[in-house]
């Protein structure tokens, strides 16, 4: 399981199952924390532009000459996911009150896109490991541009992009922590030939969105810049990349006086600056010259942004934003040395409501080989003893490493989301010690 529950890969027998989705009925379901779509003027006035059902768990957002806006919308976590696929509204610069969305792209190839990119009369979408292309008018036939290559060598996935002529820049990052990979990365994709090339290695870090500058450099949102286990320093963070070189630099940080929280998606404007959807702190606006960071909307209030995760401006000056939901938060604990039984690696999980834990486990077993538990998901209502339980070949493994004195370790990934929407909240990862 990478960092965050958004980049767990599909079951494979769901990848080609399509998705039957109906209209969303909207306006009773719109509020803050609910995946919605938010129109901030640029006087400042907020409208909920649409909302609930069966959106679960947005994600990028993107808006034409013309005012239409189009989101992407993951759908629940889990092997049989609903309602996921890109969603439409035309005109939105007119909607004064929450409506319907039309579902312009649903069934396979798409499964879960986290990004919707807007380039001329073309739609990216970034999903699973894919690039996805497809027309902005029904019937929107799609296409696979690119998928696997780079992704699957590295162990991540693309979550937000940006077009810069030919070329599509995406973010991909899972944790560092994974057996099968991780690390955080900018990759290039050829627009023309699906061919991926490595940009920029960030190290260990959880990524967001990405802009492109006048100059052709590119800006990153580093949601913290540190994704393994016991890291006591993550900084959440904005960077700048030379596509040329690699080189990055620390453009604005949250250490300090910084505002930057949770930076997910962001957006370079025609006022000439980055503006950030931060899931915690709401919207900020940095200066791309001296980092600076003013709110430009926060939450809490009156305010109807309550978890920022998408931006994009239109020519108006508006800022479309959507939301992913806000997500329950997690506490949980295990001993710290266990003994190897049948009942698995045990731990405890409580939520601040009821949520759907996700959990899995690594472990490295010494003498060289190494096992990945596949994620499980149970509902939560208060603390709950849980067990990952691991198959008996494994089991006689870890029992032959304690024989020759050797102490496997298990990394157990644990997080929560709600079960309505499916918006991930915080994992926590818990270390333990396989004993006699």
């Amino acid at each position: 399981m990478s960092a965050s529950l958004s980049h767990l890969r599909p079951a494979a027998a769901a990848l080609g199952a399509a998705l039957a989705l109906a209209l969303p009925a909207l306006a009773s379901a719109a509020t803050v924390g609910n995946p919605q779509v938010i129109r901030l003027a640029p006087n400042g006035v907020q409208t909920v532009l649409g909302g609930g059902a069966p959106w679960t768990n947005l994600g990028g957002i993107a808006v034409d000459a013309a005012n239409t806006v189009y989101v992407a919308n993951q759908g629940p976590i889990g092997p049989t996911p609903t309602g996921a696929g890109i969603y439409t509204l035309a005109n939105a610069n007119t909607v004064s009150q929450p409506t319907a969305f039309t579902p312009l792209v649903t069934g396979a190839p798409t499964y879960a896109p986290q990004d919707v990119i807007l380039n001329g009369n073309t739609l990216y979408s970034l999903d699973g490991d894919k690039v996805i292309g497809a027309p902005t008018t029904a019937p929107a036939t799609q296409t696979v541009l690119s998928s696997g290559q780079l992704y699957d060598s590295l162990g991540v996935d693309p979550e937000f992009g940006v077009v810069a002529g030919t070329t599509l820049y995406t973010t991909a990052s899972g944790s560092c922590d994974s057996v099968g990979g991780g690390g955080a990365y900018v990759i290039a994709v050829n627009l023309a030939t699906g061919t991926q090339t490595q940009v920029a290695d960030l190290g260990c870090a959880a990524l967001g969105g990405i802009a492109v500058e006048p100059a052709g450099t590119l800006l990153v949102a580093e949601t913290s810049s540190s994704t393994t286990s016991g890291n006591t320093k993550a900084t959440p963070q904005v960077v700048r990349v030379n596509p040329a070189t690699g080189k990055v630099s620390t453009l604005g940080t949250g250490a300090g006086q910084g505002l930057l929280r949770t930076p997910q998606g962001i957006y370079y404007a025609g006022d000439a600056n980055l503006y950030v959807a931060d899931t915690t702190a709401g919207i900020i606006q940095v200066n791309p010259t001296t980092g600076h960071q003013f709110t430009v909307a926060a939450p809490g209030g009156k305010s109807s942004i309550g978890g920022a995760y998408g931006i994009v401006q239109a020519s108006d000056g508006s800022m479309y934003i959507s939301e992913a939901g806000v997500a329950p938060t997690l506490k949980a604990s295990a001993a710290s040395r266990q003994k190897l039984t049948s009942k698995g690696i045990v731990f405890k999980a409580s939520c601040n409501r009821t949520c759907t834990v996700a959990y899995d486990a690594s472990i490295r077993i010494p003498g060289g080989s190494s096992y990945a538990q596949d994620a499980a998901f149970t509902k939560v209502k208060a603390t709950k003893s849980l067990a990952i339980k691991l198959p008996s070949s494994v089991n006689k493994r870890i029992a032959s490493a304690l024989k020759k004195g050797r102490t496997p370790v298990a990394t157990l990934t644990i997080a929560p989301q709600d079960p309505n929407t499916s918006a991930p909240g915080k994992s926590t990862k818990l270390v333990v010690k396989l004993t006699k």
